[in-house]
This record gives structure tokens, sequence and C-alpha cells, in this order.
């Protein structure tokens, strides 16, 4: 069900084999997105507060035909933080998942199945802390 390729923040290859086996917290999100920006330090927080060995925050980029990969990759700082940056190869895991807007939060359980799907404000209700 969750699948994708892409780069990270660190321009390396990924792929959906990072998530096996883990929570993951989905950031949903677009460089033409406000929103998306303001609600950043947010899930920062959230990431530090819930991150673990077994969950990963993800903010994942839906590619605009505008964007070149540095607007994408600098868009958010993540460095010292909990989250990985995924700036997939297409957008099929936003058509897979219903995604019709940003930003959109997802979290997903170990086994693959959608646990939340909404807004920033009652994802923490679904985080379970260490």
């Amino acid at each position: 069900m969750i699948e994708f390729t892409g780069i990270n923040e660190k321009q390396e290859k990924v792929d959906n084999s990072i998530l096996n086996g883990k929570v993951v917290v989905f950031d949903f999100w677009d460089t033409a997105c406000g929103y998306c920006k303001a609600e950043f330090p947010e899930f920062k927080k959230l990431s530090k507060k819930h991150s673990s060995n077994d969950t990963l925050f993800i903010a994942y980029n839906y590619p605009l035909e505008r964007d070149d990969l540095d607007r994408a990759l600098n868009f958010f700082d993540v460095d010292n933080t909990e989250i990985s940056l995924i700036i997939p190869n297409d957008r099929n895991l936003f058509d897979t998942l219903g995604i019709n807007g940003t930003p959109t939060y997802v979290v997903v359980n170990s086994l693959s199945e959608i646990e939340y799907y909404g807004n920033i404000k009652n994802l923490e209700k679904f985080l379970i802390s260490d």
C-alpha cells in the first residue's frame, strides 16, 4: 500500500523499505503551501516529543512541476531534527492515499494500516510516547 521511491534530505535514494515495521508519521506538503510552512514548527515539536527507534517522522513532498530540487530540499530545515525529508519520484503515494490537499498528516502503523488521516491539531492523539 505505501510504496514510493525518491531522495531524502541528504540526496540519497530511498524507498518504502525504510518504513518496514515502523510507525510512520507523514506530513504531506508542497512548496506553494503557506500553511505547510506555518505548521512545520509544530510537526518538529511532535517529532522531538514522540520519536523513537520504532517511529519515523517524514515530511513528504508533493512535487510541483515548477519546483526544482533545491527549492524542495530547502523548504524546511530538518537539520538537527528527527524528521526525514523525502522528495518522491512521482505523485503516486498521494493518489494511493487520496490526499487532495496540503498539509495533510497521516499516521501509518507498523502493519501499514492507516491510524490517522487529518490535520495537525488532532495528530498528537495518535502518537505514542516512549
